[in-house]
This record gives C-alpha cells, structure tokens and sequence, in this order.
C-alpha cells in the first residue's frame, strides 16, 4: 500500500513546499487541512487556490472539526485512530478520477459481493413475534423502519417491546429518548415482566406500583418476590439495552456520533430506536418542520446505511387521520417519510372502516377509537403501509394490556370471532365454575405438575400457575395452545413453556388414563 505524507508548514513555507512539489512532479491528489478556526480555514483557501493554479489535484479537509478538535494535530494526540479513519475518508474522496470511475458497476461488484458474504454471520434481527416476523420476511435487515399510530394508542410502548425482545436474544440496542426518562422506560420493562412472569393474574404490577416505593410496604411477600424476579431477569440483558435521553437536544448528528461510539467502545452494531422523529431537535432554524423532518428522515437512513444497521422512528399522526384507515399520507409531516423509508407501519384499533366522500364511517371509527382508548384490553392491528424489499399491506394483530405495557400477538379471526369473545368473557371470571368428576381430577394432577414444575425452578407455586387459573384449565380443558392463551392467566410466555405439558395433561384426562386414585374431594 502506498504510504501518504504530511508537512505541517507555516505562512512562510508555503511557497517552499509548492517548489518542491513541483519538483517532484506528483499526480497524487493533496489534502489540505489547516487549522479549524475561521483563520485557519481563509488559509487553507488561499493555498489551495494557490496550488490549484499550478496545476494540482487538491482538496480541502475540515479535519477533526466535527469532532471539536482545533486541528489534526490536536485530533492525533487524542485520537489517532479516529484521525486515520477521518484521513482514510478524505483520501477516498479527493481524487475526482477515482471518485468517479467507482461509480461503474464493476467497481462496486467487490464490495456487494463482500458485504453479503459477511452477511451469512448477521442474519435479519427478529422481532420477537412470530407472526410480524414472518410478515417481514423474517425480521429486521439493515434500513429504516418508522412506525405511527394516533397519539395513546401504544405504539411507543410496542416499539420498547421489540428493541426489549432483541436485547434479550443478545443483541445490543440503542434508544433514543425524548420523551420518557430512563427510570420510566426501566419501569415498563420491569412492570411488563411481572405481567409475563405472573401470567397477567393477580399480582402484576404497573409502572406507577413499580416505581411508587412508598407502597411497598403494603406488599405481600408474594408481590415482593414477583418484582424482584422481574428485575433479575431484566438485570440478566440489561447490559446490552442502552438508554441516551434527551428533552428537545437530540438531532441526527448526535445519534450518528453516539453509534460510532458505541461501535468503537463495545466492538457491536446496535439496533437503534429513536422516540420520536418529530421531536428531534430542528436542523436550521430557518427550515420549517417538515424539511426538518425531511432532513432527519434522509439522515436516520444514511446513518442505518452507513452502520448497516436497522434504525427504528416512531412518528405521529395528523390528527385529521385519527379516525380513518390508516395510509402514508397519515403519518405527521409525511413527503420523504413516504418515500425515503424503507419499510412504514401503522398502528390503529382493529376493523377501521373506509370514509366515503360524504364522510360516511368516521363516526363508526371514532367511536372504536375512543372505545379502543378507553378499554384496558385494547385489540389493535399492524399493517405494514410499505416495505420496500418485500410485501406490503400485510396485516398482524395484537391485543395490547395497556396497565403493563404488554403486547401480545392474536389471530385476525379472534378480533371477530364470537368464540374467541366467549373465552374472553370466562377469563374475566376470576371464580372458576363447579368441576364434574373429570373436572376435580385433572385439577389434582395440575397442582401436582405445578408443585414439581415450581419446585424444579426454586419459584413460589403461584409463578407456574395460580389455584384460580389451574381450575379454569380443568373446567375449560382447552384442547391447543391457542385455547390455552385464552384461559386467564395464560399469558404467551406460559404457554410456550408449559402448553405442551398441560394439554398432555388434559389428553391423559381425557382418555382415562393413570388417574385411578387421583382425585379432589
């Protein structure tokens, strides 16, 4: 590899420095970079006209300034190796010959067939829901994602729960937040766990009882022990979730330089969640907000094209959109948002209906709206607007408990299913009814399994299940995981680790066999 050199050289060396290089006779483009202060930059000016009229390929480097540095030498003994990449980035900008003949195709085929050769090593990112993931094609791939929703509807809450997912399976997230404080979004996360841990019964607890320690006096021991293995759990990845807050002091320039850094420090490409994009501080205060919004859109790309990573903005609704099916003109100051992004996801209630010219329908959505905002099992649907390296409008629904920041996936056909209604309508029973013979001995069996199930762990009996949920199972006997989830108690996570186990259970009931002797009088 060539090596470059540099001069350090003052006002009277320049004409020295010009004679020697035309001494030498060099095609080798010159970078200039003087000192970063309005003086140093006339300077350099003035001697790169200066070199320019005899003939060389120059160009004119700010070297370190972004970075605060006065100049490359300050910028060498502080950070040489962020100096050498800087100078690495100026070389391969300076020669317009180069610059231009690594616009062809062939030049670029290297570095396409390299970058998805590394790629074998860095699979798509999944989500932690099965279904969005398969509607993604798996989950997420380098680009930017933006997701949108009327204002309560929860879509900040789903965006934490995806990046919370994600730093589980061990990946390292980065989220950018303008609106809550770190203690608030720790908070949910731990609330939601109590939820997951307790199978959404009794004794989970919301944001406020987590962080209100004046009512842990009040506490059973059972409560206490729950949200203390909330928190181990959360302690278990919460090294990899990162956590910059911001109140209106966040641009696109801070989160570029915070991915460096966290590149540099921790060796890892973070998934980065920005909450949220119009709330990002302005990038010229002559623009109005939806060039800045323009402006951050293109930048939030760049930075997810640079860094290969997925960057995640959550956006606002125009409020006239509210009450309509949601499109790409919803999403607040829409123009490069529809364009530029590469896959767009809105959130709204579920079965929204079209509005006529006469503006028939908007008083049916309003009406699911405000219904939908004032229950606290709110049943939503995801529809992904657009996605530009697969299939758009698809559509994944969810049920969303707002009190402890879950959400959970469901099938469309349970959003209308007069059935799924019923099982909805037993879970809110917080008394099972009476059990027939069948009934009584499956539930001595249950609390059999659980005891051995808790006892295995080192849990207290009412995480693997509680008496009031193991009686539901016994009368219910539902027949699949799916019926299962909707028993209450049953939260997703309980169901992936016990489903097969109970419905075993149930099966074994059923059909008669070992329970002789066991039964509950």
């Amino acid at each position: 590899m060539k090596l470059w050199q540099s001069v350090a050289i003052g006002g009277q060396g320049q004409e020295r420095i010009i004679k020697q290089l035309l001494d030498k006779s060099t095609d080798n483009p010159l970078i200039i970079a003087w000192d970063n202060d309005t003086t140093g930059i006339k300077k350099g000016i003035e001697f790169e006209a200066s070199l320019k009229s005899n003939g060389f390929i120059t160009f004119r480097a700010e070297i370190g300034k972004e970075k605060g540095y006065k100049d490359a030498n300050e910028y060498l003994q502080k950070d040489p190796d962020g100096l050498t990449q800087e100078v690495h980035r100026a070389m391969s900008i300076s020669d317009p010959k180069q610059r231009y003949l690594k616009t062809s195709t062939t030049a670029r085929l290297h570095d396409f067939i390299a970058h998805n050769s590394a790629a074998i090593d860095t699979p798509c990112i999944p989500t932690g829901f099965n279904s969005l993931d398969k509607a993604l094609d798996g989950g997420l791939y380098e680009g930017l994602y933006i997701i949108g929703a009327a204002s309560s509807l929860g879509k900040t809450t789903f965006s934490i729960q995806i990046i919370d997912n994600i730093a589980k399976s061990g990946r390292d997230v980065l989220f950018f937040s303008l609106e809550m404080s770190a203690d608030e979004i720790i908070a949910k996360n731990i609330s939601r766990l109590t939820y997951e841990l307790c199978g959404g019964l009794g004794h989970a607890k919301t944001t406020r009882e987590i962080t209100d320690y004046k009512r842990y006096a009040d506490y059973t021991q059972e409560e206490i022990e729950l949200i203390d293995a909330a928190t181990k759990e959360y302690r278990e990845y919460a090294d990899r979730f990162y956590i910059i807050e911001g109140f209106e002091d966040i641009n696109v320039k801070h989160i570029r330089e915070a991915a460096e850094k966290h590149i540099i420090f921790t060796k890892k490409h973070p998934v980065i969640l920005v909450d949220y994009l119009q709330m990002l501080t302005q990038s010229n205060k002559w623009k109005n907000d939806k060039q800045n919004t323009d402006y951050s859109v293109l930048e939030l790309k760049r930075i997810s094209r640079d860094f290969k990573i997925p960057v995640i903005a959550i956006s606002s609704f125009n409020r006239m959109s509210y009450y309509k099916p949601a499109d790409k003109q919803a999403f607040k100051e829409s123009g490069v948002i529809e364009y530029s992004t590469d896959v767009l996801i809105a959130l709204q209630p579920v079965n929204m209906l079209p509005i006529d010219r006469r503006g028939g329908g908007e008083s049916e959505n309003t009406q699911k709206m405000n219904e939908c905002l004032r229950s606290e099992l709110r049943r939503a649907e995801l529809i992904i607007l657009k996605n530009r390296n697969g299939a758009a409008m698809k559509k994944v629904a969810f049920q969303y408990q707002a009190s402890f920041n879950y959400f959970s996936e469901i099938t469309v056909d349970d959003c209308n299913n007069e059935i799924a209604s019923d099982f909805d309508n037993q879970k809110k029973e917080f008394n099972a009814p009476p059990l027939d013979d069948t009934g009584r001995i499956l539930l001595g069996r249950l609390l059999k399994w659980r005891l051995e199930a808790a006892s295995k762990r080192g849990w207290p009996n009412y995480m693997i299940a509680t008496n009031n949920t193991l009686a539901l199972i016994a009368s219910l006997q539902p027949k699949s995981p799916e019926e299962l989830l909707r028993v209450h108690g049953m939260g997703k996570i309980k169901v992936e680790d016990f489903g097969k186990e109970i419905i075993s259970i149930i099966t074994s009931a059923k059909f008669g066999v070992g329970w002789e002797v066991e039964r509950i009088e």
